[in-house]
């Protein structure tokens, strides 16, 4: 299973003392893709499952501060995950991992209810 984090938008401060445009909350995304399937339209489809979320960013240390600009997708998930925390980005990879498994292998569904089978009903016109 392959899981991938990404960055959607940050938001950032203008101006905070001598710092301008400073990150202060990262909405980020979290995809696990584990197989393919084909849809009914006969197009071949990643099995995915995803989640999306915000998080505050902590003020930065002025002496060890990223430019906006020079800021790489990798540094802002980074600063995402380490502001999520270990526990929790362990639970949403686990979360999305969970999802995809059950696409897998479904444990429940919702199937068709069996008086709406239109075979039947023909049937029953005949008689």
């Amino acid at each position: 299973m392959t899981l991938t984090w990404g960055v959607d938008t940050m938001e950032v401060t203008y101006a905070e003392g001598a710092l301008s445009d400073v990150v202060t909350s990262i909405a980020w995304r979290l995809t696990a893709i584990d197989g393919e399937y084909v849809d009914p339209d006969g197009l071949t489809r990643p099995l995915s499952a995803s989640t999306v979320g915000s998080v505050a960013i902590t003020q930065p240390d002025p002496d060890d501060f990223t430019p906006y600009a020079d800021i790489t997708e990798s540094q802002a998930v980074e600063w995402a995950k380490d502001a999520l925390g270990e526990d929790r980005v362990a639970f949403l990879e686990a979360q999305v991992g969970a999802e995809v498994e059950e696409l897998k292998t479904p444990t429940s569904g919702t199937p068709a209810l069996p008086w709406d089978n239109t075979e039947d009903d023909d049937d029953e016109a005949d008689s």
